[in-house]
């Protein structure tokens, strides 16, 4: 039987639902999620999740703790980065404002994949994102599956 692995940038998935303004779709079920996206005759044997948790937001940080939580418990394995804190400067008005940027969810997700593909975890990935930085680590796992 062919196993499946799903790996879900968090971020983008979350701004995605966030977009549609169907706020209980936020608690999505992403083993549920993964099993959908599997063919007859195939077994899901990993989702992947990569986020970060907002901390300086105390509501949503719970809310996403919480989720998390429940991620875990469901059989999802949870990889969390951080944001970085920096500040920003106009060039025109010189007012500053501080800005946050997520960090190392990226190379978290690019890792993990590729870490998977060389323990021949599946047969067939799964990537739930719209960020084109994934690209080359497919390409790489692609070519080494096809070579």
């Amino acid at each position: 039987m062919p196993n499946v692995a799903c790996y879900i940038d968090g971020f983008n998935l979350y701004h995605s639902i966030d977009d549609l303004r169907k706020p209980y779709l936020k608690w999505l079920n992403l083993w549920n999620l993964a099993a959908s996206f599997t063919r007859p005759g195939e077994a899901l044997v990993k989702v992947a999740y990569f986020s970060a948790y907002a901390t300086w937001l105390p509501a949503q940080y719970a809310r996403h703790r919480a989720y998390v939580d429940e991620l875990r418990r469901v059989g999802v394995e949870c990889h969390m980065a951080r944001f970085n804190e920096r500040m920003i400067t106009c060039r025109t008005c010189r007012s500053t404002w501080k800005s946050r940027e997520e960090k190392e969810t990226d190379v978290h997700f690019a890792l993990t994949f590729l870490e998977d593909a060389i323990d021949d975890v599946f047969h067939r990935a799964i990537i739930v994102s719209a960020d084109g930085d994934y690209v080359p680590a497919v390409r790489r796992v692609r070519g080494a599956l096809s070579g």
